[in-house]
């Protein structure tokens, strides 16, 4: 499929709901923490067109966990990150823990 085919749109529409399905099984997992005020609604992630939000509690375990879904997400789709367009951004997180996390 070339970019522009008008079933590009619906597949990429079922990529990112496979994704979406795959981290809200993730976030059931006794390994994942949410951050805390997204516990409450179980928000693990946020997406809007081609750009996604992942949300956790700022631990080694957690982010790491939802990294693993990322590289399951890329060997079964192919699709990568592009680490040139993403960012991390911590909230009170010691700079111990943000220099283990990344």
């Amino acid at each position: 499929m070339r970019q522009g085919d008008p079933l590009s749109p619906y597949l990429f529409i079922s990529c990112m709901e496979y994704l979406s399905r795959m981290l809200k099984i993730a976030s059931m997992n006794s390994y994942f923490r949410f951050h805390p005020k997204c516990r409450p609604l179980g928000i693990n992630h946020l997406a809007f067109a081609d750009d996604i939000i992942l949300l956790s509690r700022g631990d080694r375990q957690s982010v790491a966990y939802l990294y693993q879904q990322l590289i399951s997400f890329r060997n079964i789709s192919g699709l990568t990150i592009n680490r040139e367009k993403s960012s991390i951004y911590f909230g009170r997180v010691e700079e111990q823990m943000k220099q283990v996390i990344l």
